[in-house]
C-alpha cells in the first residue's frame, strides 16, 4: 500500500528510523528499524509522553544532511504532500508549517 511505500523510501536518507505512536485510549509505543528484515516494537514507557498522534523521526546518513534546512524540507513536502489524505506539520523553529489538501488548493 501507499504507507508501505513512502514509509520505507524514508531509509533512502535515513539509516534509522523511529516511530512514536498513541491512540489518545491506549499506551505509547515505539517502532525502530535501519531497514533491513528487522525492527523492535515495545511500550514506550520511558520517552516523553505524547497525548495522540505519530512521531516520525529520521536519523539521517551524513549525505542526506541537505533535509535539516527547512526551506529543503518545505519544498519537498510541498511537492508531494498534495497525496497525503491528512496533515503534515513541519515543525521549525519559527513555527510549525502545515500541509495537506487544503493548503495545496491555496
Amino acid at each position: 500500500g501507499l504507507l508501505s511505500v513512502g514509509f520505507f523510501t524514508s531509509f533512502l536518507v535515513a539509516d534509522k528510523v523511529t516511530v512514536i505512536t498513541k491512540h489518545s485510549q491506549d499506551r505509547q509505543y515505539l517502532w525502530q528499524s535501519t531497514g533491513d528484515d528487522t525492527f523492535t516494537v515495545q511500550e514506550d514507557a520511558e520517552g516523553p509522553p505524547i497525548i495522540r498522534g505519530t512521531q516520525v523521526i529520521l536519523h539521517l546518513k551524513p549525505d542526506c544532511r541537505e533535509f535539516l534546512n527547512p526551506a529543503r524540507l518545505d519544498d519537498v513536502i510541498r511537492l508531494h504532500s498534495c497525496v497525503i489524505e491528512y496533515p503534515v506539520h513541519l515543525f521549525v523553529p519559527a513555527g510549525v508549517r502545515t500541509f495537506g489538501l487544503e493548503e495545496m488548493e491555496r
